[in-house]
């Protein structure tokens, strides 16, 4: 995916429609911010025409595929703005997958798991990563469980053409909504 199809990408997930109940309450909430991936454990990695690192990068400089298996990582929300901002704070915990090519871009996909409020989140999430600029896209399915967050679900999407920095905030724009 190219730069201006990222910034497109992440426009567009910021339009949702917004259905209401009888009572003419919202069941659907945006927000906005910021989100920081952090690595907190590499995994294992198979390099094609590489070594394996047992950090990150997974594999040593020019190998042409590294299938990178069970990393464990979090993402960190900042910056975090609208009616659904409360519904995603704090750290959310992933483990993940992803097949890198040589330039160390590809598909990534895992699992979450996050509290927030009184309540938790868990759901999946899947997207395309340029490691060596630090960009790409993700989105993020999960559903609420335990207080506040009970029978509600939140879509989010993180889009960034990449700062070159792995602690550059990767911007998103979420929606937490009820079923009808």
């Amino acid at each position: 995916m190219n730069r201006k199809s990222l910034v497109m990408a992440a426009l567009a997930g910021a339009v949702f429609c917004f259905a209401t109940d009888s009572q003419g309450r919202s069941k659907s909430e945006l927000a906005s911010g910021g989100i920081v991936l952090g690595l907190s454990s590499v995994g294992s990695a198979r390099c094609v025409d590489g070594t394996a690192t047992g950090s990150f990068p997974p594999c040593t400089p020019g190998t042409h595929v590294t299938l990178w298996r069970n990393f464990a990582g979090r993402v960190v929300f900042v910056g975090v703005a609208g009616e659904a901002a409360e519904y995603v704070t704090g750290v959310w915990q992933v483990r993940g997958s992803c097949n890198l090519d040589e330039n160390l871009s590809g598909p990534c996909w895992g699992a979450f798991q996050g509290t927030a409020l009184d309540g938790m989140w868990e759901g999946t999430w899947n997207g395309n990563l340029d490691f060596a600029v630090f960009g790409g896209y993700l989105n993020f399915v999960g559903h609420g469980s335990g207080g506040s967050l009970d029978g509600l679900h939140l879509k989010l999407e993180a889009a960034s053409t990449g700062a070159g920095s792995e602690i550059a905030p990767m911007p998103f724009t979420v929606r937490v909504f009820q079923l009808p």
